[in-house]
């Protein structure tokens, strides 16, 4: 089973290890890896962007899926002198890694305030860097009238500091991640270590989508 080195650590940026597969799905060509880094797109995040070294020769991802419990590295070529039997270093984007941390941390702990609510149901995440929200089910009338209420709780929070801890089966590549004082819940996304590295969390737009309420968020 593949080592996902993203579940231990957020700020792991490099690494080294071996090509143990070379294919093409759906006529892309990828790489798989022993152990990896790379985050693949999935769970309302954006994969990681960067690069496969081996010796001088660089390899760009432009890509990085799930499939059948392996994480594929899409790439544009498969070079001709590629080499299964030597170690690789593989480097992932430092600022785009940190950037998506923190949108799915604050998306958390969104959630979580949102969940504090009696009338509301958060029911999924989108935390891209285009657009990131909270999808819930309930009462948009309260949440309107608690709109002030909820943004002071996300100030005091992240001015707090909370720690974000993390629990995982390195032997199932399962985790549960908690914001100190919430709940733990299961994602296999990258977190910040604590919310004081989300900076400024602010609530932009609250609308009703077919039964659904929609709370847009950005950071800065």
């Amino acid at each position: 089973m593949q080592n996902y080195k993203y579940l231990q650590d957020t700020y792991l940026f490099n690494y080294q290890s071996k090509i143990i597969q070379i294919g093409e799905y759906n006529e892309l060509k990828y790489l798989v890896l022993e152990d990896t880094i790379f985050y693949p797109q999935g769970g309302g995040q954006e994969s990681d962007k960067g690069y496969i070294w081996q010796g001088d020769m660089k390899i760009k991802v432009t890509d990085v899926r799930k499939h059948n419990d392996q994480v594929l590295h899409f790439i544009d070529e498969i070079p001709n002198e590629i080499d299964l039997l030597k170690e690789v270093t593989i480097e992932i984007d430092k600022e785009n890694r940190l950037l998506n941390a923190r949108l799915h941390t604050a998306g958390h702990l969104l959630a979580n305030i949102l969940e504090s609510i009696p009338t509301l149901i958060p029911t999924k995440g989108h935390q891209y860097q285009s657009g990131s929200y909270v999808e819930c089910l309930g009462d948009i009338t309260e949440l309107n009238l608690k709109l002030e209420e909820i943004q002071k709780v996300i100030d005091q929070n992240i001015n707090d500091d909370l720690k974000i801890l993390t629990q995982s089966d390195l032997e199932t590549n399962h985790r549960f991640v908690q914001i100190q004082n919430y709940s733990p819940v299961g994602c296999g996304g990258t977190h910040v270590k604590s919310l004081g590295e989300i900076g400024k969390l602010t609530i932009n737009k609250i609308k009703n989508k077919k039964g659904k309420i929609r709370v847009s968020y950005s950071i800065s």
